[in-house]
Parts: C-alpha cells; sequence; structure tokens
C-alpha cells in the first residue's frame, strides 16, 4: 500500500511547516486532524480542503460535515467519505486547507513524496516539523483584550478593586440604611412618555 508525504504550511508562513506522511486509504478526515494535531490547534471548527494549483486557487471543495441543507443545494464531498488515493487519481498535488472560518487559519498542503506504507507505523504520521506556530492560546484577539482590559484582578491599590465596595464611598447619601427599596425611586407612571 502506498503512503503520501504531504507538506503543510501556514499561508504566507514558509519558513513554518510541518510533513506528514499518510496511507491511501486514509481519508481527508484522517489528515484533518494530523493538521490540527500536527501544529497543536484545539480541534472542534468547521474546516475545508479545497483542491488546487501551483498558484492556489480554489477548486472543488472538501467539507468537515455535508453543508447542504436543501434537497436542491449542492451537496460537497465529506472528508471522511473521501480517500486520500483520489487526489493521486486526479493528479492533484496542491490543497488548500482552510480551519475555523472566524479566524480563517488557512494552510497550503504540497505533495511532496510517495513511499511504501510500513505494515508497523501508526499513520498518518508526523515526519518533519519546522517553527513555531501561534496556537490557540497566543489569539490575536485575546491577547489584544488582555492588553486593554486588567484580566489579572488589578492592584489592590486601585480605587476600583474589590475593597473599595465596602467603603463608604459606595453609599452616595453617607447612610448607612441605604437599601433599594421601591420608596427610593420614582414611579414610572409620574412621568410623561
Amino acid at each position: 500500500m502506498k503512503a503520501y508525504t504531504y507538506r503543510v504550511t501556514p499561508e504566507k508562513e514558509d519558513e513554518i511547516y510541518r510533513d506528514i506522511v499518510i496511507k491511501e486509504d486514509q481519508s481527508f478526515e484522517d489528515l484533518h486532524y494530523a493538521i490540527l494535531d500536527a501544529y497543536e490547534i484545539t480541534p472542534g471548527e468547521m474546516a475545508s480542503f479545497y483542491l488546487s494549483d501551483e498558484t492556489w486557487n480554489k477548486g472543488v471543495e472538501i467539507t468537515l460535515f455535508d453543508m447542504a441543507v436543501k434537497e436542491h443545494e449542492v451537496v460537497h464531498l465529506i472528508m471522511n467519505e473521501i480517500p486520500i488515493s483520489k487526489t493521486a487519481t486526479e493528479k492533484v498535488d496542491h490543497l488548500l486547507y482552510v480551519y475555523d472560518f472566524l479566524t480563517y487559519k488557512t494552510f497550503h498542503v504540497t505533495k511532496t513524496g510517495e513511499t511504501k506504507a510500513k505494515k508497523d507505523e501508526m499513520y498518518p504520521l508526523c515526519i518533519a516539523v519546522a517553527g513555531a506556530f501561534a496556537s490557540d492560546e497566543d489569539d490575536d484577539f485575546a491577547s489584544e483584550f488582555e492588553d486593554t482590559y486588567d484580566t489579572d484582578g488589578g492592584d489592590e491599590d486601585d480605587e476600583f478593586s474589590k475593597n473599595s465596595f465596602d467603603s463608604d464611598e459606595f453609599n452616595p447619601e453617607g447612610d448607612d440604611d441605604f437599601s433599594f427599596e421601591a420608596d427610593q425611586f420614582d414611579n414610572i407612571d409620574d412621568h410623561d412618555l
């Protein structure tokens, strides 16, 4: 049985890659999870492969799940139904892989070799790693949010620390009997709206 080697590179990041070997009878879904594992990306988001050419134009889409909702809609090819050998018979050496359509992580997947699968190996198998890829914890939004807002609980001397609500400053009247009772508020029926 044949095994194919694919180099998986984040778009616009030529120095970062993972080489993954996968058997011809394994599915695109197996390749999908191998890519997530190789890049330490938490699974759980939508993903698609696109058959591509050398200039990375999108061709036929292979989705993680069937996205067709109604009978008349186009049914896409589903990852777990399409074996990797299909790319060899179609002479496709380039794929685009898109993971998480909100953050749009895009990878170039290029077939770089073909060999005989070893019986004692567990496939798919990551055989080469180069460069570091930002993990889910290094998310741009999360770091921007943490830079803008104090997410570590603040300073003890901060005027808005949890202890400031125990002080007299919270009570606007300085009255120890302050409460949110109905007689302290206007009745909405007394106002013209």
